[in-house]
């Protein structure tokens, strides 16, 4: 008769987290943060401002958001046939949209980049180059917001505590990019992260920088610098124009201060989506530059209503991607080389 053997399992040494779990988690951190934000608002304020804001403002508010993810869009597709996609601007700009409308409304937060990974597999960059282009586009963006914020914040007593993390941050990602923008440097930077053990940083950094990907993307990516500067500044002008359509206290730069800050937090995956954390964030922010939290949050009110509007617009991206792939005929497979192939009989 055989031992049992000692050795427990992995599933039963740890149990299971269910798959409901984090995603109640995230919901009640929402309804704490909302919770907060409720307890420093009044409502007949709330009212007051919102009932007085200049229509002119809040349309050019709107331009600006359209402006920037059209200029956002642009960028990616720039990405894209500079790693091989043979899709037109429109193709792409539609599968951009599509994503940008499930990243807003589904809960993961992530939807919209796994939506993209799985449609590039058809625009000839091969899945590889095509995942590396999502991925370059995602950490330029954020070391552009970096950049454009660091003298922001730097300029506002309220807000210069957290200039020396934009300032640190901004080095940090410009050597990151000078890394891979250099022949050679993704690979160089694995090799250095294979010497921490166990963490497998070096094989995480191979694969969203594949050395074939990133020969082919090395021209293109000053002008995606340049491309995600212009994006944050239209976002920027955006949250200007909302200022002064509401009729706020604060002058333009204080508010280029605290946007900055309130991005960065909306970016830490706590909430779907930024909800609660966004709103939170610019109540605190923008308190922190002498705005009243009730006409800070009636701010935060507006760029929400303009990210939903911009999200339902973008969700035609979503119509026109599926009448692409109708056109081009079912069943197109494409290699991670990027060479398309007719589907196996």
């Amino acid at each position: 008769m055989n031992a049992p053997d000692p050795t427990p399992t992995s599933t039963a040494r740890r149990k299971r987290v269910p798959a409901w779990l984090p995603l109640v988690l995230r919901l009640a951190v929402v309804a704490g943060l909302l919770a907060w934000i409720a307890t420093r608002m009044d409502a007949r304020e709330l009212a007051t401002t919102l009932a007085r804001a200049d229509p002119r403002y809040l349309g050019f508010a709107a331009l600006a958001v359209i402006l920037g993810q059209f200029t956002a869009g642009w960028r990616w597709y720039r990405l894209l046939v500079a790693a091989g996609s043979t899709w037109s601007f429109g193709r792409s700009f539609a599968v951009y949209c599509a994503g940008l409308f499930l990243g807003l409304f589904i809960p993961t937060g992530v939807g919209g980049d796994v939506y993209r990974v799985a449609r590039v597999r058809t625009s000839g960059a091969g899945l590889g180059r095509g995942t590396a282009t999502i991925v370059l586009e995602r950490a330029i963006g954020l070391l552009a917001l970096l950049i454009l914020g660091t003298g922001f914040v730097l300029s506002q007593p309220g807000t210069r505590p957290w200039g020396l993390l934009f300032l640190v941050g901004s080095l940090v990602g410009l050597a990151g990019l000078a890394a891979l923008w250099i022949p050679g440097g993704p690979e160089h930077v694995a090799r250095v992260l294979d010497r921490f053990p166990g963490r497998g940083l070096g094989n995480r950094v191979r694969n969203a920088f594949p050395q074939d990907a990133m020969t082919r993307l090395h021209g293109a990516i000053p002008g995606t610098v340049a491309l995600s500067l212009a994006n944050h500044g239209w976002i920027l002008t955006a949250n200007v124009m909302l200022a002064l359509g509401l009729r706020l206290p604060v002058s333009w730069h204080a508010v280029c201060a605290a946007v900055p800050l309130v991005l960065l937090a909306a970016q830490v995956p706590i909430t779907p989506g930024g909800t609660g954390l966004r709103e939170a964030a610019y109540v605190f922010f923008l308190g922190r530059v002498g705005v009243p939290q009730t006409q800070a949050l009636a701010l935060a009110l507006g760029w929400f209503a303009l990210l939903v509007g911009t999200g339902l617009l973008a969700a035609l991206g979503l119509l026109f991607d599926r009448e692409s792939g109708r056109e081009r005929g079912p069943g197109v497979e494409t290699r991670t080389g990027g060479t398309e192939v007719p589907p196996a009989r």
